[in-house]
């Protein structure tokens, strides 16, 4: 049996969905109900029931499910001894994190780890803060960088990696009365906020505001720090976002950091991965290098 193809068939296990499967492994629909259909004639049953509405997994898949999961680490591990015995490590790591990460972060981390292992291919894809976990789950990536949840989630581990306060940060030359925000004492319920339209910031303000009993003026609601940060800088309102995002700003010096009290919670940024992929070999290996201190 084909060790791609049992990878694309343990992708289809996991979705249950053709279309979201075919993209994640980067092929048409048709060459993936081709692949499935190769794998039931060899095996001489059907691996999933299908219908207009739903795909499941039949007796025999569910058995060949635990089969290909066996087959496929076996797989990872003999390569990686082969390597091994030549001093390389090879094969593909998948890397998620947010575009501030990749450049604050992950920079730091990947010149150290390509230096010993040149030969690993990095897969990095970015994207939305609140994002990794939830690829980390679905098996899509094998390593995140992310915002440590409130809760600790099944199957995952985590590293911590560093610590990002939270800053409220107000224009330089606001387009808005000024004395809102100079006088001795900030006039929060009337000065202009502009705010996440969801994630973690954004909760994070909410519960910040309700432990004041503030009724914010609410003058745009974003998605995105870029977005959030462009209506600041140029003066529209007020907004709340990390160090790490305000250090690597190149329009930093337009804007200026409130103080505040109760400061609000900063975040913990952590590498993470799941307890099935923490004893794959490239996963090993980029969690012992980059076990740096920052």
């Amino acid at each position: 049996m084909d060790t791609e193809a049992q990878m694309v068939f343990l992708t289809l296990a996991k979705n249950l969905h053709f279309a979201k499967t075919a993209q994640e492994c980067f092929m048409t629909p048709s060459t993936l109900s081709r692949t499935i259909q190769r794998m039931e004639d060899e095996i001489g049953h059907p691996l999933f029931e299908r219908d207009n509405r739903s795909v499941r997994l039949t007796s025999v898949g569910e058995t060949f499910k635990e089969y290909s999961e066996k087959s496929c680490a076996e797989w990872e591990l003999f390569l990686h001894n082969v390597s091994k015995q030549f001093q390389n490590l090879t094969g593909t790591l998948r890397i998620y994190c947010s575009v501030t990460a990749s450049y604050t972060i992950l920079d730091r981390v990947l010149s150290l780890f390509k230096k010993k292992y040149p030969q690993v291919s990095i897969k990095l894809t970015t994207g939305h803060v609140e994002t990794p976990l939830k690829l980390l789950q679905k098996g899509t990536v094998d390593i995140s960088i992310a915002i440590k949840p409130e809760r600790p989630l099944k199957n995952l581990v985590m590293r911590s990696i560093t610590v990002s306060p939270l800053r409220f940060i107000a224009p330089k030359k606001p387009l808005f009365d000024a004395d809102l925000i100079t006088s001795k004492k900030i006039q929060w319920d009337q000065v202009p906020f502009i705010i996440h339209k969801q994630g973690e910031a954004r909760k994070r303000l909410v519960g910040w505001l309700r432990q004041k009993r503030i009724k914010p003026t609410i003058y745009s609601e974003v998605a995105g720090n870029e977005s959030a940060f462009a209506l600041c800088s140029m003066g529209f309102g007020i907004g709340l976002f990390s160090d790490l995002f305000l250090q690597n700003n190149r329009q930093k010096n337009k804007v200026r950091t409130l103080a505040v009290k109760p400061e609000i919670q900063p975040y913990t940024i952590v590498m993470c991965t799941s307890k099935g992929g923490s004893r794959t070999p490239l996963v090993q290996a980029f969690w012992k290098e980059t076990d740096i201190t920052w």
